[in-house]
């Protein structure tokens, strides 16, 4: 797990999470992160929950998310999230 509430960290998310392939829970929110949610978030498979809220993210939620089936938490409120998710990966996030 890696939980990194509210420590003040700056500067975007880096790719390398990617290769966390183990990682069950990724909590980086109350910081001041920006930049986009990398797409090599969306390959961790394990992931069960995210925690990206309060920070300055901005960009699209990729359609990779689909992919997550383990995630049960994902919260981005409070950032500059923008964009539509499709039909598909949207129900596909409420049927778990």
């Amino acid at each position: 797990d890696i939980r990194l509430l509210g420590k003040g960290l700056q500067g975007s998310i880096p790719s390398e999470v990617g290769l966390l392939q183990a990682l069950r829970r990724l909590d980086l929110a109350s910081n001041s992160l920006e930049g986009t949610i990398p797409e090599e978030l969306y390959d961790v498979l394990s992931l069960k929950e995210i925690f990206l809220y309060q920070n300055r993210l901005s960009g699209t939620i990729s359609d990779k998310i689909i992919n997550l089936w383990s995630l049960r938490k994902f919260n981005l409120s409070s950032n500059r999230i923008s964009g539509e998710l499709c039909l598909e990966v949207f129900l596909s996030l409420l049927c778990f």
